[in-house]
């Protein structure tokens, strides 16, 4: 088995996680003085109707561990004057995705329904590990050990975590995490006894496949 120390709160052992499509939407056109848009060809209105279109055929989660794919937009860039119509506008996109088989479906829904090129920046492999795994399960067993007062959970997260690297080992691979929040924020924090616990846990999970 594998461990990645990363994230999804103390208590909370991770056997799945999202894959992610980093996607930019390009959008070309004939740009020119703002006062005679019927001479030119906008890239902002292809961008914006591509993108209302991918959208509303997109069904987003509105909840908190809804397990879908999750589709939201980062960036936007066009134009560089209040009275001047840009060549090109451009938006990147957030995909966050459940299974290998939505890859190639999501990327050629984009480009069928956008009408403008799309590029894959960055992705990621989802990662799902059969959460009665017996290496997993164990896992459990060890922290109830160490700490019986606090439950055992096991969840699936919706981001990503180093996980994605270690799946072509081929092995049950577990996400762990401490006490803590706020991640990426002026405010996070983590909870050093905590961290701790896990080294114990960690020794008695040894222990039990010893």
């Amino acid at each position: 088995a594998a461990l990645v120390v990363d994230g999804g709160g103390y208590g909370n052992i991770t056997y799945a996680q999202k894959g992610i499509i980093i996607m930019k939407l390009k959008a070309t056109g004939v740009g020119g003085h703002a006062s005679v848009p019927w001479r030119l060809d906008n890239p902002i209105d292809k961008l914006v109707d591509g993108y209302i279109r991918f959208r509303n055929a997109w069904t987003n989660p509105t909840a908190e561990n809804t397990w879908v794919d999750s589709m939201t937009p980062c960036i936007l860039t066009a134009g560089e004057a209040g009275n001047a119509i840009p060549d090109t506008a451009e938006m990147i996109i957030n995909i966050r995705y459940t299974t290998d088989e939505a890859y190639e479906r999501i990327v050629n829904m984009a480009k069928e329904l956008t009408g403008v090129e799309v590029q894959i920046l960055e992705t990621c492999q989802p990662v799902f590990v059969d959460q009665d795994d017996p290496m997993i399960r164990l896992l459990g067993k060890a922290f109830e050990t160490v700490d019986p007062a606090h439950p055992v959970m096991f969840t699936r997260m919706m981001g990503a975590t180093d996980a994605r690297h270690l799946k072509p080992l081929g092995v049950p691979i577990g996400i762990i995490g401490a006490i803590g929040d706020g991640v990426h924020g002026k405010n996070e924090y983590q909870d050093l006894p905590s961290i701790d616990l896990w080294g114990e846990i960690m020794l008695e999970y040894a222990r039990l496949l010893s």
